[in-house]
This record gives structure tokens, C-alpha cells and sequence, in this order.
């Protein structure tokens, strides 16, 4: 035995045994290294979208974009619509509303006398 494992008390089957398992993971790791060099790569061309690709979903944002400014143009539309309604009937509310006292007057008058 050597002098330094002998002090540390260690017989040779542990020795042999340490060994066979250091021999197993170098084994496994140059297998793992050894699989690693002969498996395929993707391409890098597989790594990015085609022309074709690219023009379809180009052709869908265009698409997209060109409902959205239908549709905001639709509701540009509807809204100014709503408001002109909205000032026309308080337009006629207000000329409704100045035209209360002549009509409470005239009524007043017609009932004999009491103004």
C-alpha cells in the first residue's frame, strides 16, 4: 500500500471501486460529448421566417390596419351624428324653454282676468 493511503486507512477495494466509478463518469461524459458532435444542427435559416412568411403577416397587419381606420372612421362619423342631434334637440329645448312665460301669459290672459 501507499504511505499516504495507509495512514488514511483505506484498503484497495475502495481504491478499486473509486476508480471504476471515476472510469464509469468519464465514460458517460465522453459519450455525452461524443453525441453532441455527431447530432444535427438546425440550420440557421431555421432560426428566421421566410419571405413568404414575412408577407403574410404583413398582408394580416395591413389588413388589420385598414379595419381599424374603417371602423374608427364609422364611429367618427356616428359620434358627430350624435352630436349634432344632441344640439339640435337642445337647441329646440331652449327655444322651448324662452318661450314658456309668453305662453304662461297668454294662457293667464285667456282665463278672464286674472292679470
Amino acid at each position: 500500500m501507499m504511505p499516504i493511503l495507509a495512514a488514511l486507512e483505506v484498503d484497495n477495494n475502495t481504491i478499486v471501486i473509486g476508480l471504476v466509478v471515476m472510469a464509469l463518469i468519464q465514460l458517460a461524459q465522453f459519450a455525452v460529448n461524443l453525441r453532441e458532435l455527431f447530432v444535427r444542427k438546425p440550420s440557421i435559416e431555421a432560426e428566421f421566417a421566410t419571405k413568404a412568411e414575412v408577407a403574410a403577416v404583413e398582408a394580416d397587419v395591413d389588413k388589420l390596419r385598414d379595419d381599424l381606420g374603417a371602423m374608427e372612421r364609422r364611429i367618427s362619423t356616428e359620434a358627430s351624428r350624435r352630436a349634432s342631434t344632441l344640439h339640435q334637440r337642445m337647441d329646440d329645448m331652449d327655444k322651448d324653454i324662452s318661450n314658456v312665460p309668453s305662453r304662461v301669459v297668454a294662457m293667464l290672459r285667456d282665463t278672464k282676468g286674472l292679470l
